[in-house]
């Protein structure tokens, strides 16, 4: 971390003449170490800031990367009516199947819910709005 010196160095004059002038104007106490603390305060923003250009930077290297089946599957269009239907119905039957004979009941209830409301409920959305 850089020190309180170093941190009023590298600021620019206009930065610390508005710090200060707002300070006046709301009649606060402002010492070094507040200035410091809202400075180095910016720098943290400006962090987030680049991680979030290296997170979008990976994204778009993951796009390019994707493989050729990813990319066949974004070329072949929405998926038809008749096999969102068929999926509900072989989804339904396997949760009934798995809820009747697997002895944890609980777990498999927890597990199905949890498939249900993130991975089928697409297919749903996507039914009702045909």
């Amino acid at each position: 971390m850089n020190t309180y010196l170093e941190v009023i160095r590298e600021t620019p004059p206009e930065i610390m003449d508005d710090i200060l002038t707002t300070a006046r104007d709301l009649e606060l106490e402002v010492n070094e170490d507040d200035i410091e603390e809202l400075i180095m305060g910016h720098e943290d923003e400006l962090m987030i800031e680049e991680l979030q250009e290296i997170f979008n930077e990976e994204h778009q290297e993951t796009q390019q990367n994707m493989s050729p089946s990813e990319q066949e599957e974004d070329e072949r269009g929405p998926m038809p009516t008749s096999a969102i239907k068929d999926l509900l119905k072989k989804w339904e039957g396997v949760r009934s199947m798995v809820l009747e004979w697997h002895p944890n009941q609980a777990d498999v209830s927890r597990v199905g819910n949890l498939y249900n409301n993130n991975v089928i409920n697409y297919f749903r959305k996507i039914l009702k709005k045909r």
